[in-house]
């Protein structure tokens, strides 16, 4: 399964509330049929796979998601939040 480091946890948590979702939803990556990734907003799906930072779902994969980045590390980087970004390692 896809592994959220601390800093990619509590990033996708601060974005998840600046942009004032309602409950249940949620950021996803998809995989993209042309290769490559999306990041959007979404609610679960069925056969989605929930990642959560303490104790809150901030992001869903879709199974072709949750398969391709198994082995994958989410990070985020950056000096400051505004230059913060998120990273696939």
């Amino acid at each position: 399964m896809l592994t959220l480091t601390e800093a990619a946890g509590r990033h996708l948590e601060e974005l998840l509330t600046e942009a004032n979702v309602p409950q249940g939803t949620y950021l996803r990556i998809a995989l993209l049929d042309e290769g490559g990734s999306s990041l959007t907003l979404s609610r679960e799906e069925p056969g989605d796979t929930r990642l959560e930072h303490q104790g809150k779902t901030v992001l869903v994969l879709d199974r072709r998601a949750a398969e391709g980045l198994a082995e994958r590390t989410l990070d985020a980087e950056g000096p400051g939040k505004e230059e913060r970004r998120l990273v696939l390692r």
